[in-house]
């Protein structure tokens, strides 16, 4: 099943979150998913807006990438969920019903035993995360919210978990009540 921890993150608290792991941890990026197979690292993943594979590097570790063909034919190359590599699925912006929303990120393994590098990576991040971040106000999304992305929310931004959901009813109710009476149920 594998480990993860899910926040709402904007721009600043990304560059903040990438500023603190890399002053704790010698560690490389790129992009989870490719149009070939060679592993190009990103020289700033803060920056990055796309998912990204993290890891410490290692001589004895190769980090390769396996072919993934997809439901319309074309060909991705994924990185292994079989070995460490954390998966950074960054918060996105997008439009629901005409509005501003925040999808969900999250930092993710697929794995439950990460060697000890990727572990120690991965508890870095997560205490990091859980010392700087508010707990969502959502306890139907759960995770946490950085300060800026806090301050976007408290604005009238609306959160939402890591898909642009359907405008059904129910999810139109829950995105409504965010800043109602029930935001602290929702």
């Amino acid at each position: 099943m594998g480990r993860q921890i899910v926040f709402h993150m904007l721009e600043e608290d990304r560059t903040e979150f990438f500023r603190m792991l890399s002053s704790r941890h010698s560690f490389v990026a790129a992009s989870w998913t490719s149009s070939t197979p060679t592993v190009g690292l990103c020289e700033s993943p803060g920056e990055e807006q796309v998912s990204l594979g993290l890891w410490q590097p290692r001589s004895d570790m190769e980090r390769g990438r396996k072919r993934v063909e997809r439901e319309d034919g074309s060909i991705a190359y994924d990185f292994d969920r079989r070995i460490s590599v954390l998966e950074f699925d960054p918060s996105v912006i997008v439009t629901h019903s005409g509005t501003p929303a925040l999808l969900q990120g999250r930092l993710y393994s697929f794995l439950n035993e990460m060697d000890a590098e990727t572990s120690a990576l991965f508890r870095t991040a997560k205490l990091w995360i859980n010392r700087n971040f508010e707990s969502s106000p959502l306890k139907m999304l759960g995770g946490y919210v950085g300060p800026a992305a806090m301050r976007w929310y408290r604005e009238g931004g609306i959160l939402l978990p890591m898909f642009n959901p359907p405008a059904t009813p129910a999810w139109e109710e829950f995105i409504a009540n965010q800043h109602g009476p029930l935001s602290a149920s929702s």
